[in-house]
């Protein structure tokens, strides 16, 4: 059974040796960065050194899956980390560990969450609610406690003086000639080798998807040995992910393990509120309140299916029309699209189009940017820095540039969004895109007892019909 601790795993840099705020850290330590700068982290927290060209040291906190490269760039590791080359404080490819440093003047420099901002500078949290919301997380660079910002994907945060720095992504610009399929497929197995050498038990998350059934096949194809396991929540598709998951499991022989709810934990659900904020828009707090991970050892490594959907273009359509031209008029149109009416968070969107319509990561289309920019390294990371209060570990499969960077290059099909990504699935086991349904549709009595059942599918039921009644109104 994995066990739960309040801020495990997270940290901050400081001007001074000693935080204000030392209850509930009893398992930090400190040690001297140099320039009278200091490091307060968890002891769960993985730090590793590398050496690279010129006597350059890389201090990462956090797992990495490879090594870097004497040539490689910071975003090139796998992982979830962030990266020190003193000075400079640097993300991974998507920004999967957020960093929120000072705007203000503070003897705190920067910490991996807002409840541990909070608790140490004694700053309440403040905002909305992100419960069913659209739009669950919030817009960077937006942060719930006062006088800090969320760092941009492409910021490098300088540790002296917190000023920030944009070193833009470099693009391939990928032959749209090529077989992109086979290029994807080709970088996609060179990852899942990275994993082969991990001495930790792996376990992936399967569902009837598209993006845990692409890592199901990598691993397969790389002779990565890995468990699979299915959570059944109130919604009835869960039920279809379970069943087709265990199904394609035992096709391949691997191990799955179907996971129900378990008591109610009230010590659980208390820290995870202490550990998140106690604002979180996703299912975490579900999944530690009723003790799901609880097949899970400790020393286990949780593989994430995020960022394939850079590839699969989700917000093409929603953002159709939609240009960097004037931040604060497409501000507004994006919290229209997500039903936000918050002047805060419209704020940081507005913020957000500023910054990116100054420093492009290459790309020109504001769909694209808005997913690595916001879902990825907004959600996402905020999801995982929630889940870190349990020992496992968390990496994301496609978390490294090489592989975005191919993602992003495949043109975008409204009809196929997923053309590109079965076909990579395919080329590495042969029909295993069809061997089982991606995504099948529930059937109508499925869809009625989830009507009936679960709020949560209601709540979706009422915003659909709400946004497309706003639609044909419009037209």
């Amino acid at each position: 059974m994995t066990s739960l601790k309040l801020f495990r795993k997270q940290w901050i840099i400081s001007k001074t040796p000693d935080l204000p705020e030392k209850h509930h850290l009893d398992s930090f330590q400190t040690f001297s960065l140099g320039n009278s700068l200091f490091l307060h982290h968890d002891r769960d927290l993985t730090i590793q050194e590398f050496k690279q060209n010129k006597n350059e040291k890389w201090l990462v906190l956090g797992v990495t899956i490879s090594t870097p490269d004497e040539d490689d760039d910071v975003y090139h590791l796998l992982g979830r980390y962030v990266v020190i080359r003193f000075p400079w404080l640097s993300l991974d490819a998507i920004g999967s560990m957020g960093v929120f440093y000072a705007t203000e003047e503070s003897d705190i420099i920067c910490g991996s969450s807002n409840s541990l901002l909070s608790h140490v500078t004694r700053k309440p949290l403040s905002g909305r609610s992100l419960k069913n919301e659209l739009m669950n997380w919030d817009p960077l660079p937006m942060s719930r406690v006062s006088g800090f910002s969320k760092m941009f994907v492409d910021q490098e945060l300088n540790l002296i003086n917190t000023s920030t720095r944009v070193v833009p992504r470099k693009r391939n610009y990928i032959n749209q000639t090529i077989d992109l399929s086979k290029k994807l497929a080709d970088e996609i197995l060179k990852t899942a080798c990275l994993y082969k050498d991990i001495k930790r038990p792996i376990y992936l998350p399967l569902t009837a998807g598209h993006d845990s059934r692409t890592i199901f096949a990598a691993f397969i194809k790389a002779e990565v040995p890995f468990k699979t396991y299915t959570f059944i929540l109130e919604n009835e598709d869960t039920r279809l992910d379970a069943k087709i998951a265990s199904r394609l499991s035992e096709a391949f022989g691997i191990e799955h393990n179907i996971i129900k709810a378990g008591p109610f934990n009230e010590d659980n659900h208390k820290i995870y509120q202490q550990h998140s904020g106690g604002y979180g828009g996703d299912q975490g707090i579900t999944y530690a309140t009723f003790n799901y991970y609880r097949h899970i050892p400790d020393n286990a490594l949780l593989v994430h299916g995020s960022c394939f959907e850079a590839g699969q273009h989700i917000y093409a359509e929603r953002f159709k029309g939609i240009e960097f031209k004037d931040p604060k008029k497409t501000a507004q149109n994006i919290a229209r699209i997500f039903s936000i009416s918050g002047n805060r968070e419209i704020n940081a969107l507005s913020d957000w189009l500023q910054h990116r319509s100054l420093h492009s990561t290459g790309l020109s289309d504001i769909a694209t940017s808005f997913y690595l920019d916001q879902k990825c390294c907004g959600w996402n990371a905020e999801n995982r820095q929630e889940e870190d209060l349990f020992a496992f570990d968390w990496v994301i499969f496609a978390n490294t540039w090489r592989l975005i960077d191919i993602m992003i290059s495949t043109p975008y099909n409204p009809k196929r969004t997923t053309t590109f990504q079965e076909r990579a699935m395919d080329i590495l086991v042969p029909g295993i895109s069809t061997i089982q349904p991606i995504n099948p549709r529930m059937t109508l009595p499925h869809l009625i007892r989830s009507l009936l059942t679960n709020p949560n599918t209601r709540f979706r039921a009422r915003r659909k019909i709400t946004m497309t009644l706003k639609k044909l109104f419009k037209q």
